[in-house]
């Protein structure tokens, strides 16, 4: 190693038949930036721009998270019992000065009763009666998402900063009337996070990203069987505790 460079030798004789994996950590407590421009004549120019975060620190800002929970008559069977543990761990982890609301929606719109239509202050107790009060849901009636998101939106509305805003969508993704829900949320959900989470083997993943980008820094992950249930769940808790970086500009 010499001034920061890391050169990796294969052994004298060695024959590259086989992938190469090389795995090194990335980051610190510091944040850098690195910026390289090209001169492409002519008065043009290409810049390449690379901004490595500062190691995550979990939990640095609170949270507030609405769940919108599809128990529609589509969700019966695994997909249902996916969806509800899903959520139950999702709301379990999360800390005393974060806030949520549950929204359970068919063809009708229903939340945690005890939250009084509004934000729901997470402390041990919200959260057990929270999960308490899913574990009871079932799966009945139609699919209209409609109104269950603009809900949402509305319990995430405002433009604070001290609060990171992020909504989480648990559905099979049975939706015909993609563009009709687009143009309803629209810049309602700017800002906020948006993460879906869609069970079953054939949800409509478009869909999912489509609506995962609303808050341009959102995501969409697939569950195709229970199985998969566990390996999803860490990867979408660690990307809705906190985001890398925010408040970024060019």
């Amino acid at each position: 190693e010499r001034a920061g460079r890391l050169t990796v030798r294969t052994t004298a004789g060695e024959r590259l038949d086989r992938d190469f994996i090389l795995r090194f950590k990335l980051g610190d407590d510091a944040e850098h930036t690195t910026a390289r421009l090209s001169d492409d004549g002519g008065g043009e120019a290409t810049m390449a721009l690379t901004i490595l975060p500062p190691t995550i620190q979990t939990g640095t800002r609170p949270k507030d998270v609405v769940f919108v929970f599809d128990r529609s008559g589509s969700m019966q069977g695994w997909k249902m019992v996916a969806a509800r543990r899903a959520t139950s761990r999702m709301i379990d982890a999360l800390r005393p000065a974060d806030r949520f609301q549950v929204i359970a929606f068919d063809d009708r719109i229903e939340e945690i009763p005890f939250g009084q239509g509004m934000l729901i202050d997470a402390g041990d107790r919200a959260r057990f009666r929270a999960t308490e009060w899913l574990g009871k849901v079932d799966s009945r009636g139609g699919t209209e998402m409609a109104p269950a998101l603009s809900r949402a939106a509305d319990l995430l509305g405002g433009g604070y900063l001290e609060r990171d805003r992020v909504l989480v969508f648990v559905t099979d993704g049975q939706v015909g009337n993609e563009a009709q829900l687009m143009k309803l949320l629209g810049t309602r959900l700017k800002g906020a996070r948006v993460f879906a989470l869609g069970i079953d083997q054939a949800v409509n993943a478009a869909f999912l990203n489509r609506l995962a980008q609303l808050g341009r820094s959102g995501d969409a992950e697939l569950v195709e069987s229970e199985d998969r249930l566990d390996d999803v769940l860490v990867r979408l808790h660690r990307r809705v505790d906190a985001p890398a970086i925010s408040e970024l500009s060019i």
